[in-house]
């Protein structure tokens, strides 16, 4: 670990006190355990303070690395896999210096200006503002029963099979290959309620007539 910024150099005697200390105790080509600790109390410094202190711009190699990493496209930058052209140690030290940082982006829905008006005009629809209050109230939505309605895939276009030496991979077919069958699940959405006079919940049963 380097000095920190701003931090003063160590006098030039206690300098030759430490060297002389650790000669010392410097034997068969290695110092004895715990000299460098026993030096730097003896003479009043802290062992944090070992090293040349860090350089105030990014080295070379460093930006070296991250202009690597901008190079590479956008959509190929979303493991550390797709940027196997660094180590993946120096990465992770990286981001943990804030270097390179991990974003998660949400996709968002794009809205026209016809669907941003009929959106606002449903919304101030369900909400109202009593007489002399500041802030709006939204509907209760009590009496509303949302219908939503999921397509799911009945298989796969691209199906790995892990097989024996004996056997043969499964024969699929279809009458367009881009034709994919699919099964649809219904739910409807809505909120809990009492009745009062029947003194009982609603059960979440719908009936639906003809």
């Amino acid at each position: 670990m380097g000095r920190k910024k701003a931090t003063k150099d160590v006098p030039e005697a206690t300098r030759e006190s430490i060297a002389l200390f650790l000669a010392e105790r410097f034997c068969n080509g290695r110092l004895k355990r715990g000299a460098a600790v026993a030096a730097a109390a003896k003479c009043g410094q802290s062992k944090a303070r070992r090293g040349r202190p860090p350089s105030s711009t990014i080295s070379t190699i460093v930006a070296e690395c991250l202009a690597r990493i901008s190079a590479t496209l956008d959509r190929t930058r979303q493991t550390l896999r797709a940027l196997a052209h660094e180590p993946k140690l120096t990465l992770l030290c990286y981001i943990k210096e804030h270097l390179v940082k991990c974003v998660t982006v949400r996709v968002k829905s794009t809205l026209s200006d016809d669907h941003k008006r009929r959106r606002l005009a449903y919304e101030l629809a369900h909400a109202k503002r009593p007489i002399g209050g500041r802030s709006y109230q939204l509907h209760h939505m009590d009496d509303y029963v949302h219908f939503h309605d999921k397509w799911f895939n009945m298989y796969k276009a691209k199906i790995t099979f892990y097989l024996t030496v004996n056997e043969t991979a499964p024969y699929t077919s279809s009458p367009n290959k881009r034709y994919i069958g699919k099964v649809m699940l219904l739910a409807a959405v809505a909120r809990l309620l009492y009745d009062s006079h029947r003194k009982c919940g609603f059960n979440g049963k719908l009936v639906s007539g003809r």
